[in-house]
């Protein structure tokens, strides 16, 4: 029997994150100051990435709650 591999974690810029979950960029930088949103890493001072299991974590969660109300 083979494992497959662990899905190796993946970093995902600004546009790709405007995409997944349909909010505005500074709905996304307002919420990240205020801790409503996963926090990005900065690969340089103009570069902004998350961790895609971090956003996929933050939708899932946002689900939950809302159909959990």
């Amino acid at each position: 029997m083979t494992n497959s591999p662990a899905t190796p974690p993946r970093f995902i810029d600004m546009p790709e994150v405007l995409d997944r979950v349909s909010l505005g960029r500074t709905t996304i930088l307002l919420w990240e100051s205020e801790g409503r949103f996963p926090r990005a890493v900065r690969l340089s001072p103009t570069k902004r990435v998350w961790l895609e299991s971090d956003i996929t974590a933050w939708m899932l969660d946002k689900h939950t709650q809302e159909t959990n109300q």
